[in-house]
């Protein structure tokens, strides 16, 4: 189901640090530039770093990976028709997921059980298991040899950015961020890091190499998921219900879109002209038991800023692109949706309890 919603440009005009807007033609050539750039970014699901296509010999190439967190289970689904074709239940609350094209791993976060984990994704085998202080947000700096971890996600204290060294996966460092960090995003050439840090109302930037945070980003309102796609950053405002757009590398905020509450995961469209922002609603974060539940999918326009609704099932969390479709986990009932583009056509299917990761390989 499709629901209109107001446009929103005429309202929420683009604004500059330096007061005034920007007009729709100056937007337009913004979102322009993403074309060309934005195929090195990719999309991402939940804090973790772009999937990638499997490698020579990968026998689960054509594979979605679901981390279905209450059940303590991942979930592998044919690309193609949805259908589920194998359940690994590791145990714990598998959070987020990474693959590891080099290595052929596909890398588990577990907060509250405060594990990561590396598994084969043709069979499920656990490789290898890393203690470290709650992981949650992935993040494979390219070249596939250092991974980010975000530590400290339900911690309302100082946390980390963790470095594991991917082939002798052992921790080599961590680096010092704000309160509760959560998605993280490298740049293309893995130079720079951004970290949604939760408690600190702040996006945390580091300097991959140097391993210190070369500056904040100040994101008010619980920033959760943050995406890169060529010289823009986008962050979710969970409990703001925005969505802010920032130029990188000046950092420059130029526009807010304003959602609802309970604010998660976002993917975007190839040529950078469509946003895609899963509405979870707050009564499915940790410490809202009375919070709204969101049902739809928000599409935004980039070049006017207007945006319409796509219904899903309750909670949904994390969203990828693939080809023509979207594909949207929803916590409420577990399930995986399919959002055929642009037709809206959609198919949903079940998986364990309270999916909130996705990976695709293949």
């Amino acid at each position: 189901m499709m629901t209109a919603r107001r446009h929103l440009a005429s309202r929420v005009l683009v604004s500059s640090r330096g007061g005034g807007n920007v007009d729709r033609h100056q937007r337009r050539r913004r979102v322009g530039a993403l074309v060309g750039t934005i195929a090195l970014v990719g999309v991402a699901s939940c804090g973790a770093a772009p999937s990638q296509p499997g490698g020579p010999g990968t026998s689960a190439g054509g594979s979605i990976f679901v981390a279905a967190q209450r059940a303590g289970e991942i979930d592998r689904l044919d690309a193609t028709t949805l259908r589920r074709t194998a359940t690994w239940t590791i145990g714990g609350d598998p959070h987020i997921l990474a693959y590891d094209r080099t290595h052929n791993l596909l890398w588990v976060s577990a907060p509250k059980t405060g594990i990561l984990r590396a598994l084969n994704p043709a069979t499920g085998q656990v490789v290898t298991t890393i203690r470290i202080f709650q992981p949650d947000g992935l993040a494979l700096v390219p070249g596939d040899r250092i991974l980010l971890v975000t530590s400290g996600y339900y911690a309302n204290r100082p946390g980390w950015v963790v470095y594991v060294d991917t082939a002798t996966r052992r921790v080599i460092t961590s680096v010092a961020v704000g309160h509760a960090p959560h998605s993280i995003q490298i740049t293309p050439d893995g130079r720079l890091a951004y970290v949604a840090v939760l408690y600190s109302g702040d996006v945390a930037v580091i300097d991959v190499a140097a391993r210190r945070v070369v500056r904040t980003l100040p994101t008010p309102g619980v920033p959760y998921f943050v995406l890169l796609a060529g010289n823009h950053l986008f962050v979710t405002r969970m409990y703001a219900g925005q969505v802010s757009e920032f130029d990188v590398p000046a950092d420059r905020l130029i526009a807010t879109y304003p959602l609802i509450q309970g604010l998660s995961q976002m993917a975007i469209s190839p040529d950078g002209s469509q946003l895609y922002v899963c509405e979870k609603g707050l009564l499915y974060f940790v410490g809202f038991p009375t919070g709204n539940i969101g049902t739809a999918v928000a599409i935004i326009d980039l070049h006017t800023g207007a945006s319409f609704t796509v219904t899903v099932p309750a909670g949904p969390d994390a969203i990828e692109l693939l080809g023509d479709r979207l594909l949207v986990t929803s916590n409420g009932p577990g399930t995986v949706s399919q959002i055929g583009l642009p037709s809206l056509k959609i198919t949903t299917v079940s998986t364990g309890n309270f999916p909130t990761s996705l990976a695709v390989i293949g």
